[in-house]
């Protein structure tokens, strides 16, 4: 299930408790629906107002179509972006105001690896968290789920493995949780007890593809769609080995 944001002033927006604009990763899953092209459109960051912005990192596509992580100080862009109608797992992080230090991130449902890009970070004090929509009212057609935020950076090798799975992997620093199962379960499931507010008419549909979560059946998943072999990526998470891929 997903959320789905398709018109003018419909938003997932948190104003308190944020994270710092220089420590911070945000990810989750999505679907564009149409594809809006010749105006910006932003479904996801902090900015330093709740209209019409003055600062802010953010993600989505340009004018010209271009699927890129926004700075002020220099975007991450991505040769290539999702397709209209695909699920498709987005990531972003700042960790500083240094060239390089923006970095984006995403996947599509059948890739195992991430496909990255990298900008110049902002410092700057973020006034809120918005999902789906952005100070400027440039909403995307589009579902969203299970969406994460941490307060610090998440390596890329962190933030492949939580592409996988709807539960939380790295717990230290999470921010909050939005699972996003439909339009009445906005509360944070990190127990942060940071729920998203909601703005405007938003609608609950169902997705094609979901991360994974753990119970007593062992999921089967296709090749293209199985994780990397877990020694690729370090000792992450010891729970893993009970939640193995096959």
């Amino acid at each position: 299930m997903s959320v789905r944001i398709n018109g003018s002033g419909d938003y997932l927006r948190r104003t308190a408790n944020l994270p710092s604009s220089t420590s911070f990763t945000f990810c989750g899953w999505s679907r564009r629906i149409t594809s809006q092209d010749g105006i910006f459109r932003f479904f996801c960051g902090i900015e330093d107002a709740t209209t019409s912005a003055s600062n802010a990192l953010v993600f989505g596509w340009d004018s010209a179509n271009t699927f890129h992580a926004y700075s002020q100080n220099g975007s991450a862009v991505f040769g290539s972006g999702p397709s209209v109608g695909a699920d498709f797992f987005w990531a972003f992080a700042c960790s500083g105001t240094g060239v390089s230090s923006y970095q984006a991130y995403w996947r599509s449902v059948n890739d195992t690896a991430l496909t990255g890009a990298l900008g110049t970070g902002a410092s700057f004090t973020p006034a809120m968290v918005i999902v789906g929509n952005d100070s400027y009212d440039e909403w995307i057609d589009m579902r969203v789920w299970n969406v994460k935020c941490w307060d610090r950076v998440l390596t890329a090798a962190e933030i492949l493995v939580e592409s996988f799975y709807d539960a939380v992997k790295f717990p230290s620093s999470i921010n909050f949780h939005w699972k996003l199962p439909d339009t009445s379960r906005v509360e944070d499931s990190s127990g942060n007890g940071r729920g998203a507010t909601v703005g405007g008419s938003l609608a609950s549909e169902l997705t094609s593809w979901q991360p994974w979560k753990p119970g007593a059946r062992i999921y089967i998943g296709p090749a293209a769609a199985r994780p990397p072999l877990f020694g690729s990526l370090g000792d992450f998470d010891p729970l893993m080995r009970a939640e193995a891929w096959f």
